[in-house]
């Protein structure tokens, strides 16, 4: 319970273990356990990449959303279009709040939605080779 476990001796167990699998199935096995462990050691780039894709879709939406309300407009889903609208003070002072919040959010959530796409495919352009 006290004994604390180094990260080199789990890889060098690992590779143990995988280069006695390699000479019971072979070469192909080890290549795909190569494969997989990366994979596996890459998913939360994959995962992070994803979750800024849905962020930055979200801020779009809500940004166009938000320049609707200021030009007098409601998106109309049912007819594909866009109404006029009349807004009171309230729901134009909430919305200018809304979109300038929103306004200085996109720059960061593309920032990271770019950085996590940059690094998650060239994680795929790796595990490809």
């Amino acid at each position: 319970f006290g004994e604390t476990i180094s990260f080199e001796q789990i890889a060098t167990h690992l590779l143990q273990s995988m280069g006695l699998f390699t000479a019971i199935f072979g070469s192909r096995f080890f290549f795909a356990m190569a494969f997989d462990m990366t994979r596996l050691a890459l998913l939360h780039i994959h995962f992070l990449s994803e979750v800024f894709a849905t962020c930055l879709r979200f801020e779009m939406s809500a940004l166009k959303s938000f320049w609707l309300l200021f030009t007098g407009k409601k998106r109309n889903v049912l007819r594909q279009r866009s109404d006029h609208l009349h807004y009171d003070h309230m729901q134009l002072l909430l919305g200018m709040i809304l979109f300038s919040t929103c306004l200085f959010l996109f720059t960061t959530v593309l920032v990271y939605h770019w950085f996590f796409a940059v690094t998650n495919f060239g994680a795929e352009l790796f595990c490809g080779l």
